[in-house]
């Protein structure tokens, strides 16, 4: 949290963590898709040819008021690789809030779990409470033809019971109700925490979080309407399906796209295909500028 008393400006970091290709990315852009042009910045992604993200992907939401202050909402999906864990965790370092996006596919069940105890570790690393963390989870890719149910992944990774929701985020489905569910957590605890951002006594973190969202993005619900824009019509349209050539869709978009050429390893996954580990300092340093840049 950043506060400026003269500016009367607060400053809130939300981090989308979760597996390698779970749809960190594609949530953002959605959001900057949809999101009113005086509301959003530039969303800034730093990844591989493969498209893989390799560093940050960030997009600004500004101009929304609480209590007489203009807040600003800094959304970060940060990569879900092995060989980028001193970037997820850099990102971390002054995160207010997380959205967890898991990958719903019955064969990457054991990603979500793993991730998981990362992103604890990451907190603990860096002062954080887990449990304190304003925190929801999105179950994204839900139209694979093989997944585990919501009631499933909860199970399996919500034994708190926090607000999750199903999502099939190249669609648009699920997006703009899991960033509302982790503004709403956020706004709540600042409120409690930071006197000059309490709520009025007679509104509510829900009714706030609504406004703004409103506001913001003009509809409560981003479904049928993917990164790209529109999606063609009929129930049949599915995650693998909606694959756009990806260079003439950053360009439409206005999307600021950095590619680093990285060697492929042989023998790995699709996931896992991007740049081989490096040293601890330089992917910080990396990550740093990709902060500072954003």
């Amino acid at each position: 949290m950043e506060l400026n008393y003269r500016d009367r400006v607060a400053r809130m970091t939300i981090v989308y963590y979760g597996p390698a290709a779970g749809g960190k990315t594609t949530n953002l852009q959605a959001l900057h898709a949809a999101a009113r042009p005086q509301h959003r910045g530039d969303l800034v992604s730093v990844n591989s040819p493969q498209g893989r993200t390799i560093l940050f992907d960030m997009l600004p939401l500004r101009g929304l008021g609480l209590s007489g202050w203009e807040v600003k909402f800094r959304l970060l999906a940060v990569p879900g690789q092995a060989a980028f864990r001193a970037a997820r965790h850099l990102a971390l370092r002054g995160a207010d809030a997380v959205a967890f996006v898991a990958n719903s596919a019955d064969d990457r069940q054991q990603d979500n779990p793993e991730s998981l105890r990362d992103l604890a570790e990451a907190l603990a690393e860096e002062h954080i409470d887990p449990v304190k963390i304003p925190m929801v989870f999105q179950y994204n890719k839900q139209d694979l033809p093989e997944v585990m149910s919501p009631e499933e992944m909860d199970r399996q990774l919500n034994p708190r019971r926090l607000p999750s929701l199903p999502a099939v985020a190249c669609r648009g489905d699920g997006v703009l109700e899991t960033l509302a569910a982790v503004v709403e957590r956020l706004t709540e605890d600042v409120s409690t925490r930071y006197r000059p951002l309490a709520l009025p006594s007679e509104t509510r973190g829900a009714e706030w979080t609504r406004d703004s969202i409103l506001r913001a993005f003009g509809t409560l619900s981003l479904a049928g309407r993917g990164p790209g824009g529109p999606l063609p019509p009929g129930p049949g349209t599915t995650t693998a399906q909606v694959q756009p050539d990806r260079e003439a869709r950053e360009a439409s978009a206005g999307w600021r796209v950095v590619r680093v050429r990285a060697a492929e390893t042989r023998g790995a996954s699709a996931a896992e295909r991007t740049l081989p580990p490096s040293p601890v300092p330089l992917v910080s340093s990396y990550a740093q500028a990709s902060v500072t840049l954003g």
